[in-house]
């Protein structure tokens, strides 16, 4: 059984990053070619406009925010200049 209660939506085939972008809960999730990096859009997150390694990554950094609001210690908060 999975453990995942919400959809994932396919926006586009190929989306702004090359690859297929999703709808998933309040996010969008924008991967290159392959879906091995991906991005997270989702403004108020922490993590807005970073890039990760992959879909299932990303949409667990969603499910944590939106249900705990909880960012991973192990996952830098704040871009270093």
């Amino acid at each position: 059984m999975p453990d995942t209660l919400h959809p994932l939506e396919q926006l586009a085939a190929t989306g702004p990053c090359g690859g297929p972008s999703y709808r998933y809960r309040d996010a969008e999730i924008r991967c290159f070619p392959g879906a091995r990096v991906c991005s997270l859009i989702m403004p108020g997150h922490p993590l807005n406009g970073r890039t990760f390694s992959t879909l299932e990554m990303v949409a667990d950094l969603v499910d944590a925010w939106l249900d705990r609001e909880y960012v991973p210690a192990y996952i830098p908060s704040e871009r270093k200049t």
